[in-house]
């Protein structure tokens, strides 16, 4: 029993992980397209 709960236990550390970084990509990728869009802006008006 205790090895299965165990198991279980670091799947679940994985996920969070995983989803932590999932996150983390996504809020990368929005400042990304912010700046990008910034630096079209610039252009634009020079």
């Amino acid at each position: 029993a205790e090895l299965g709960e165990s198991f279980s236990h670091n799947i679940s550390i994985g996920e969070r992980i995983t989803e932590e970084m999932y996150q983390e990509m996504i809020i990368q990728e929005h400042i990304a397209m912010k700046k990008l869009q910034e630096m079209d802006r610039q252009t634009r008006w020079n």
